[in-house]
């Protein structure tokens, strides 16, 4: 359980970051080191294969932030929805505190906020297909 809640952890810090690359990717088609996509038939092999890599990493991302984004919209549709978001936002996306210190400022105990945390990592994880 630890081992998915730490993987889940690094989804929700990079899903800022990831939803960029793939706005990115959607809008400019482009590979992932930056070379324009050639038509298949006149890749070589390399690029074939660089191709798989970069469409498994551009999987890899659209699943990672739907799992997120449905993370959020469950937080969200909670009573206390609006307090559980600005505990993740605050630890995860503006980096501002850390989860003992978003719980002081919301104000919840220490305890509830790390319910509510494994609540939204736990979300992930089952997305993820982790659990």
């Amino acid at each position: 359980r630890i081992f998915f809640k730490s993987h889940a952890k690094e989804l929700v810090y990079e899903y800022p970051v990831n939803k960029k690359k793939i706005a990115q990717i959607e809008g400019d088609h482009i590979l992932f080191d930056g070379q324009p996509k050639s038509p298949v038939s006149s890749r070589t092999t390399d690029e074939k294969e660089m191709q798989l890599v970069s469409d498994e990493r551009y999987i890899f991302l659209q699943n990672s932030v739907r799992a997120v984004d449905a993370a959020v919209d469950v937080t969200k549709s909670r009573k206390d929805g609006d307090e559980r978001m600005k505990l993740i936002k605050s630890v995860y996306w503006d980096k501002t505190r850390t989860l003992y210190g978003a719980a002081l400022n919301i104000p919840i105990s220490e305890r509830q906020a790390q319910r509510w945390n494994t609540e939204f990592l736990e979300i992930i994880s089952k997305r993820m297909g982790w659990v």
